[in-house]
């Protein structure tokens, strides 16, 4: 069984009139958000839908990309994180060459640095904070592990105490996520291109949980030191 993600306004009449079921069936909404019960959670759908199909499917179909359950997963992931996918046969991700493609920035090294946090959330909200310990670096990713559906957050980044660049201290420099979606267990992103940071600087993710009981989520960022 392969799996055919396709966005709400590309699915015409005629892709309709042609599942029958059996080879093709019919597209289900990939949900942002699935229904719970027990938290009241109301369900969330996306712009996606996806089908599932045999090897043999219709022409109408031939110019979506077939996945496997493991590729249409990791699909999943991306759509509830918020990011756009490439459904289609002829699409190509954008080809960016990796920033640390020789390892030197202005003549100085880098060094891959990651650094774990640990956090009990006992509130609706909390705020979970990783403090810069390097004089010049750089940030391309982070993780989240043990969250639920449904648990959002944003991602930030924070002046120094003394508010080395606005001249305020611990001001918001910088909102790089906006109520973001995480998938259940674990969620990762990964930037193309780097952004600066300096010592002191704090990468700030505030989460927001859906369920009313306390838990404890692990934080991940994917720093490179420059010296």
């Amino acid at each position: 069984m392969k799996y055919i993600i396709l966005k709400s306004e590309t699915i015409t009449q005629d892709m309709l009139d042609s599942i029958n079921g059996k080879e093709v069936t019919v597209p289900t909404n990939i949900a942002l958000v699935e229904a719970d019960l027990e938290s009241g959670t109301s369900r969330v759908d996306s712009d996606y839908f996806y089908i599932t199909t045999n090897e043999s499917f219709p022409n109408l179909f031939s110019g979506y990309k077939k996945l496997s359950k493991e590729d249409f997963d990791s699909q999943v992931t991306r759509i509830r994180s918020g990011q756009t996918v490439q459904n289609k046969v002829e699409d190509t991700e954008p080809v960016v060459n990796s920033p640390f493609a020789n390892k030197e920035v202005d003549g100085k090294k880098i060094y891959k640095r990651i650094h774990g946090v640990e956090k009990e959330l006992t509130g609706s909200e909390v705020n979970i904070d990783l403090e810069i310990p390097y004089a010049q670096c750089k940030i391309t990713g982070l993780e989240i592990v043990g969250s639920e559906i449904g648990d959002k957050v944003d991602f930030l980044i924070l002046d120094t105490d003394e508010g080395l660049i606005s001249g305020v201290p611990n001001y918001p420099l910088n909102q790089f996520g906006f109520n973001v979606f995480l998938s259940k267990d674990y969620y990762e992103h990964m930037s193309n291109y780097d952004a600066d940071l300096v010592g002191g600087m704090v990468v700030r993710v505030t989460y927001k949980k859906t369920s009313s009981s306390d838990k404890t989520v692990y934080l991940n960022v994917i720093l490179h030191e420059v010296k």
